[in-house]
């Protein structure tokens, strides 16, 4: 069964995961949910977020340890402003190593001028398709991952990056073609690139 999702006239694959819940300051989990979405979070321990949500997001980590070399030509001299405004990278400093902040998932906005997805071929990447973004590299911390309706423990974190045009900051996920099994379990060639560690699915 095909379970991509079409939203403002585009279809997308549809795509989720888990984060520790303690991991968050609820400062930070309130920009992006409603107090009632944050009491379910708490009581669960960990927050879910998917890409078709009304406002979808992904928790990243800046200038990780174990992050994707950046594409070739790509500038290291640019800063990103983070969600409370001050500037991450560059000569203004950096947000420290383990400080996890939330940042918009992809674009599914016509009016926004940035990729109209949640994800980014590894491929593309390395052969520069995203150099006019200057992608700045993230880790994505999660503990479950979703597709096609079937949930997979994740141990370690995901590769991602982060981009800035005209003010509007998003995060996109990194994918690379999909293992046997992961291609068996959700009928998706993708998956998501991982910086560390490996997915287990929770019926195995």
């Amino acid at each position: 069964m095909d379970l991509r999702l079409i939203v403002n006239g585009c279809i997308y694959m549809c795509g989720g995961l888990t984060f520790k819940f303690d991991d968050v300051s609820e400062e930070e989990l309130l920009r992006f949910f409603t107090a009632e979405e944050l009491a379910a979070f708490r009581a669960l321990g960990h927050v879910e977020t998917f890409f078709w949500a009304r406002r979808p997001v992904l928790p990243a980590i800046l200038r990780a340890p174990h992050p994707s070399p950046l594409p070739k030509g790509e500038r290291d001299d640019i800063s990103i402003p983070s969600p409370q405004g001050e500037r991450i990278g560059g000569e203004g400093g950096f947000v420290p190593r383990n400080d996890i902040h939330l940042y918009d998932w992809g674009n599914r906005e016509k009016e926004v001028d940035l990729p109209k997805t949640g994800w980014a071929r590894s491929e593309s990447l390395a052969e520069g398709r995203w150099n006019y973004l200057h992608p700045k590299p993230i880790v994505i911390p999660a503990e479950l991952g979703y597709e096609k309706k079937v949930w997979f423990d994740i141990w370690g974190t995901i590769e991602g990056v982060l981009v800035e045009k005209n003010g509007v900051i998003r995060a996109y996920m990194l994918t690379v073609p999909a293992s046997a099994e992961y291609q068996a379990k959700t009928s998706h060639d993708r998956m998501p690139k991982l910086a560390s560690g490996g997915v287990k699915f929770l019926d195995t």
